[in-house]
């Protein structure tokens, strides 16, 4: 074959395989803008008013840690329920010592402080100087009692139930309002009323009010005379079964029955007669003679 014939055959086979091939147009580049973020509003921060806040919650949370003081206080039976007392004031006292100075509540803090301090102190010292009741005793006379009445030794496969017959010597009450300054607290009448009543240390007897005496249906039981601010007058009596206040506990009570424009009771000495009394901002201390 002719060189120029071969020349021209590799020319065209070139040109071929050059129109078979695609060539891909370059890709423009594309420039891309982050679209704008707008800003957050920023809210102010009332820093005082949190502060304010947080303190009033401190001061309060002293304050429910001292009711639940107080409250176990009043059914303690064992040196662990004094125990609880005891940390309980202390944790009160640990929120009141919390409470800042520029807090509205800070006199109130402070001036509570030194009670509560008190309080915890007998605390410890009830949890330290605890002796459990003797039982010995009483099972021993339940037996005999027991015994004469079936003619026969106790069965000792039943329960011995053992009541707590001895009050305890000293104790305190929670006032729970005021009224003309004079301490309002809650009494249990016949185990099951409870009734709001001031305790007045002017007064030698207890007097009920007359819609109290008519809400628990006491029935009268005669008459009294007594005398008042305005001389002598003469009262409707009625018999009560108990009178519990805190962890003491009167029974076979009678008490004079007051007018309807009365607001309160009256919880006179012949209830709490044999305790030695002091009053607190907050609650009423007895302690036996």
């Amino acid at each position: 074959m002719p060189n120029n014939q071969l020349g021209m055959i590799i020319a065209a086979m070139m040109l071929l395989s050059a129109c078979g091939t695609k060539t891909s147009a370059p890709t423009p580049e594309v420039s891309v803008t982050p679209a704008a973020v707008a800003p957050s509003p920023t809210v102010p921060v009332d820093t005082a008013a949190m502060n304010a806040s947080i303190a009033n919650d401190r001061y309060q949370d002293a304050l429910n840690m001292a009711a639940s003081a107080r409250s176990i206080s009043e059914t303690a039976l064992a040196k662990e329920d004094w125990s609880l007392v005891a940390d309980r004031w202390q944790e009160s006292i640990n929120k009141l010592r919390k409470v800042p100075q520029d807090s509205i509540n800070y006199p109130l803090a402070m001036k509570i402080l030194p009670q509560f301090q008190q309080n915890l102190t007998n605390a410890r010292q009830k949890a330290a100087n605890f002796k459990a009741p003797k039982t010995d005793q009483l099972i021993s006379d339940l037996n005999k009692a027991n015994s004469t009445k079936k003619n026969s030794k106790i069965d000792q496969s039943e329960p011995v139930i053992i009541t707590k017959i001895e009050q305890a010597t000293s104790f305190s009450l929670p006032i729970v309002s005021k009224n003309n300054n004079v301490p309002v607290v809650e009494i249990v009448i016949n185990g099951r009323d409870r009734i709001q009543m001031m305790l007045d240390t002017g007064a030698s007897k207890t007097l009920l009010t007359k819609g109290v005496a008519e809400r628990l249906q006491l029935v009268s039981a005669g008459k009294t005379k007594a005398k008042t601010a305005n001389g002598n007058a003469e009262f409707d009596t009625v018999k009560l079964d108990t009178v519990e206040f805190g962890q003491g506990k009167v029974t076979d009570l009678s008490v004079a029955v007051g007018d309807n424009n009365l607001n309160y009771g009256l919880l006179g000495h012949d209830v709490y007669k044999g305790y030695d009394i002091t009053l607190t901002e907050d609650s009423v201390q007895f302690k036996k003679r």
